[in-house]
């Protein structure tokens, strides 16, 4: 394989781990997250606490607190995905700079 070859497959394979770390259910994830945060705090404001006496009454509260957390680790899941993506086609992209110009001690690709 030359080294034009191996730059052209380099540069495809970065651009492939570009297309994967447009991870287009990431934004939906975090839309959601906003929207279930927001519903929590419009639940914690509208409980009365006055009236609040045993466990019961704060489940719903509880369990939107819960859906959020476990949103955000979803969200986080996704996330380490478009990262290993990124730091993929990153590393072609350095390999390919390194090919083609040598390493200079002053210069950080």
């Amino acid at each position: 394989m030359t080294d034009h070859d191996l730059v052209r497959r380099l540069l495809q394979d970065a651009a492939t781990e570009l297309q994967a770390a447009d991870h287009g259910p990431l934004q939906s994830d975090a839309n959601i997250l906003s929207d279930l945060i927001a519903a929590a705090v419009n639940e914690a404001r509208a409980l009365p606490f006055e009236k609040v006496e045993e466990a019961f009454d704060v489940k719903g509260l509880h369990d939107r607190i819960h859906v959020c957390l476990v949103q955000i680790r979803a969200t986080r899941h996704a996330l380490d995905i478009v990262e290993l993506s990124l730091d993929s086609a990153l590393n072609d992209v350095r390999r390919v700079g390194r090919m083609v110009e040598p390493e200079d001690e002053d210069a950080d690709l």
